[in-house]
């Protein structure tokens, strides 16, 4: 009878470390889904801030270069002997625009 108590448990623990291992299999399938996750949401994440980073840097040198050009327009109408006021009314940029962008260095 000792022996049947003894073989009972022994099955027990057996199905016990079994259980253990099928644990420990899902707990690392489980951690490499969640690293594979945060790497895709780390690339994703860094994609998005390069591409909105980009649209950034395109809205600015654009507004720089309409700027630039503005100016260069403008300083050629001054050479011309043309007055603040009919500069503004011929490019539609606003009289303090004019001045703003003729005190840039």
């Amino acid at each position: 009878m000792a022996e049947g108590h003894f073989v009972e448990n022994l099955d027990r623990e057996v199905h016990f470390v079994k259980s253990m291992d099928k644990v420990r299999r899902e707990y690392m399938i489980l951690s490499d889904e969640i690293r594979r996750r945060q790497r895709e949401a780390e690339e994703e994440g860094l994609a998005k801030g390069l591409a909105k980073g980009i649209a950034k840097g395109i809205a600015l040198g654009e507004k720089k270069g309409l700027e630039k050009a503005q100016l260069e327009i403008i300083k050629r109408m001054l050479q011309k002997g043309q007055s603040i006021a009919d500069i503004a009314d011929q490019t539609g940029i606003s009289e303090e625009e004019i001045a703003r962008l003729t005190k840039l260095p």
